[in-house]
């Protein structure tokens, strides 16, 4: 139990101490069990990790993390959340304190309509045409499918398929956000 930090434990007991509390108050469902097949986070509030140099140090860890940073933090972190997703990447999560910024306004106002053969049609006549990742990585993901289909439940062949296939729906739902992040900007 050493060599564990008792923070994410501390944070983990409280999650469930507030999903039962809403459990018995009637606002949520009983709390389900969390599979470890799925995604694991562990939440450091700002006693367990140190924040350096834009180095985030861990409580009983040794040496800094190795982050690859999309952007700056605003401030200070005041807690971070570090979390596995199903194709067995890590991610890191801070909490940081901003003051809002009040939004520009513009004159020009549009609307936008959602669609399934276009992606979005603007009210001023410009369309987007749908470029259907799914259909661009079909073939891989239903071979992917069909191999892990075929491996007996349990088995470490399984799981490697398994994480084929997660990492297969990962690139889908990446290429797509990146696409709606370049239309957007």
């Amino acid at each position: 139990m050493a060599e564990v930090s008792l923070v994410p434990l501390q944070q983990c007991l409280r999650h469930q101490q507030r999903a039962f509390k809403h459990f018995f108050a009637k606002r949520a469902r009983y709390p389900s069990f969390k599979s470890k097949k799925h995604r694991q986070s562990a939440t450091f509030a700002r006693s367990a990790f140190a924040d350096c140099d834009g180095q985030i140090t861990l409580a009983k860890c040794s040496e800094p993390l190795n982050i690859r940073w999309s952007r700056d933090l605003p401030s200070a972190p005041s807690s971070v959340t570090i979390f596995q997703d199903r194709a067995g990447r890590y991610f890191i999560s801070c909490l940081c304190k901003v003051e809002p910024e009040a939004l520009p306004i513009t004159p020009k106002m549009v609307g936008i309509d959602l669609g399934l053969k276009d992606l979005f049609v603007i009210s001023d006549g410009q369309w987007v045409n749908n470029p259907r990742h799914t259909a661009r990585y079909a073939r891989k993901l239903a071979r992917a499918q069909r191999q892990l289909s075929r491996k007996q439940k349990g088995s470490n062949n399984r799981a490697k398929a398994r994480l084929k296939v997660a990492r297969c729906h990962a690139k889908i739902a990446e290429t797509r956000r990146d696409y709606l992040r370049k239309l957007t900007c």
